[in-house]
Formats: structure tokens, C-alpha cells, sequence
């Protein structure tokens, strides 16, 4: 059997709890439960850690030495996360917690904690009027394949989010939204890659049924590096435009 050059390993133990915290005569299996909680851990082996090519050893520096070190790592994950789904009349408010705590047994210096959320409120104003407001934000590792180093780069993501649709018919709506994304980065070394991009959209839907629709989205996307230097402006763009026509289904 051929093994895979890289190699990763989920083993041992998978944990996860469900609680509901609310009067059992009020829900049906057909309805969310208001509150849930996943405690879970895990144990990874990568046989590659920092995607070197065949045969390469990862030169890691401690103060004023360099040290060549093993590829193959292992990595303990202890996850808790949290959900809360509730309705009140017309509206729905739904928050995601997940806490993610890496801890490495080799190189000890990529430990860290992801921490990641969000938050949506799903409003509407009468059977006319709806819409969604919900912030997010997401942590993780940069991929070592990408930045080709052996430091800890911690990448940090939030998304914003609005939009408002008036339903002219029982079928038809048409609806504007807003976004905002930006991407951050733990170490200096990657922060030429931060950007921040705003986007506006307009867009038309149609329904079938609760469960079936389809949109017609236009998009328009202004992005910027704001740490990308004027003077390196001929060969890295410090900003970026794009308008799109998207079909959503």
C-alpha cells in the first residue's frame, strides 16, 4: 500500500455533548433547540508539518542559533463550542462560539488558541420586508505551504454583513446589501498580505417554496492592501475593483 507523502492521522478520542436548556413540552424535533454545546477532542500526527519538499528538515531558530528539527509533528485539539437558535415572532437570532486550542509536542512555538464566532439576526418588518444582519469571525494557522516558513502566522478574519429585501410578491423581491471583510495577520513578516474590502450589492429573488429559490446578484467590490508600500506600487497592486453578475440558487 502506498503511503501518502503527506500524511494526516485523526486518532483516539471524539466527545460531544448536546444540552438544551429550555421547557422539553416546547420543542418538536422539527424546530432547533435554543442551545447546544460540542466539547470534542482530538490527536493529529503530520508526518510533514511545514510541507518542505522530499527530504528537507525545517531550520528553526532559537535566539542566536538555527537548529535543524524533525518534519513530523503531533498536535493535541480541544474544541468547545456553543450555539444558540431562538425565534421571537418574525424574528430569529442565532450565535455560534467555537473556542480551538492547538497544542503542538515538537514546536511548541506554533501553539495557539483560535477563537471563533458569529452572530446573525434574521429580522422582518411585516411579511414585506426582510433581511439579515450578522458579524463573523473566523481564526487559523496560515497554511505553511503558502507562506513557506516555519513561524507562527495567525491569520484573523471578520465579516459584516446587511441586507434588506422587499417582497413586491408572494414569489418576488428585490433586495440591497452591504459587506465588510477585513484579514489580519499575528506576525509582521505576512502583513503586507492584510486587506480590507467593502462590497455593495443588488440583487432580485425568486421562490418556489420556503425551501427554494433562486437570485440574480450584482456586485460591486473595492478592496485595498493598506500596508503594501507606494514604492513597491509596479509590482504589487495596492488595492483592487471588481462588479460581478452572479446566479445563486
Amino acid at each position: 500500500m502506498q503511503i501518502p507523502k503527506l500524511l494526516t492521522v485523526l486518532i483516539l478520542m471524539y466527545a460531544n455533548v448536546t444540552a438544551s436548556f429550555a421547557d422539553p413540552s416546547h420543542i418538536n424535533a422539527a424546530d432547533p433547540q435554543p442551545f447546544e454545546l460540542d466539547i470534542s477532542q482530538a490527536f493529529t500526527y503530520d508526518n510533514n508539518i511545514f510541507r518542505l519538499p522530499s527530504g528537507a528538515h525545517p531550520l528553526i531558530a532559537n535566539g542566536n542559533e538555527v537548529t535543524s528539527g524533525p518534519r513530523s509533528d503531533s498536535v493535541s485539539t480541544t474544541a468547545i463550542a456553543g450555539r444558540i437558535d431562538k425565534n421571537f415572532s418574525l424574528q430569529q437570532v442565532v450565535a455560534d462560539v467555537k473556542l480551538l486550542r492547538n497544542d503542538y509536542r515538537e514546536y511548541s512555538h506554533l501553539n495557539n488558541t483560535n477563537r471563533n464566532g458569529s452572530l446573525t439576526w434574521n429580522w422582518a418588518v411585516t411579511r414585506r420586508w426582510s433581511g439579515a444582519i450578522s458579524g463573523l469571525q473566523s481564526e487559523a494557522l496560515r497554511n505553511f505551504a503558502d507562506s513557506g516558513s516555519t513561524q507562527r502566522s495567525l491569520n484573523t478574519s471578520r465579516r459584516y454583513h446587511a441586507d434588506a429585501n422587499y417582497w413586491w410578491h408572494p414569489s418576488w423581491s428585490a433586495g440591497v446589501g452591504a459587506h465588510k471583510k477585513t484579514s489580519r495577520y499575528s506576525d509582521v513578516t505576512s502583513s503586507s498580505l492584510e486587506f480590507d474590502e467593502n462590497s455593495i450589492e443588488f440583487k432580485t429573488t425568486y421562490r418556489s417554496s420556503p425551501a427554494n429559490q433562486i437570485m440574480v446578484v450584482g456586485i460591486k467590490t473595492d478592496g485595498s492592501y493598506p500596508n503594501r508600500a507606494a514604492e513597491f506600487s509596479d509590482v504589487f497592486d495596492s488595492g483592487y475593483r471588481q462588479t460581478s453578475l452572479q446566479l445563486q440558487a
